[in-house]
């Protein structure tokens, strides 16, 4: 079975960040941690095979809340940030089909459904985002400097 991520849908929240903190790295990279927590609503396609045909439904997933520590690293010399949840964030999620699909309930519509919800589970746990960013117009660079009132005399 695969399980897409097709958009995010427009009942979806902007994010909240809180205890932010920045660690310098070596060569002027960095990383940002931050507590997250927010809700947001996916459509999901699915399509697995019954018989000789591929049979696609699609569902809405309402993550109604999750609450995770993100970890955003940049690598300035390669223009590329990596964002990725650490440890297990806490999701609390609601998966039902989109549009006007039936909504009868079955023992295979169920266990399919979990099956989804279970993909969808891990697939957001464990993902990965590594962005480029300088594809992002005006995307700020992180240049360390040593201003001259902070230098040690000797």
């Amino acid at each position: 079975m695969l399980v897409e991520f097709v958009e995010i849908l427009g009942e979806s929240s902007a994010p909240t960040f809180s205890n932010m903190t920045v660690d310098s790295l070596p060569s002027d990279n960095m990383t940002v941690s931050s507590d997250l927590s927010t809700t947001i609503s996916f459509l999901l396609r699915t399509s697995r095979p019954v018989r000789d045909s591929l049979v696609s439904m699609d569902y809405v997933l309402n993550i109604d809340r999750i609450r995770a520590r993100l970890s955003i690293t940049f690598i300035t010399a390669e223009h590329l940030m990596i964002a990725k949840f650490e440890g297990w964030p806490d999701i609390k999620m609601r998966l039902s089909p989109a549009g006007s699909q039936s909504t009868g309930h079955s023992k295979d519509l169920d266990s399919l459904s979990e099956i989804v919800e279970d993909v969808a589970t891990q697939a957001i746990r464990g993902v990965q985002l590594d962005i480029r960013t300088n594809t992002i117009k005006n995307f700020p660079v992180f240049k360390r400097t040593v201003f001259p009132n902070n230098t040690q005399k000797q």
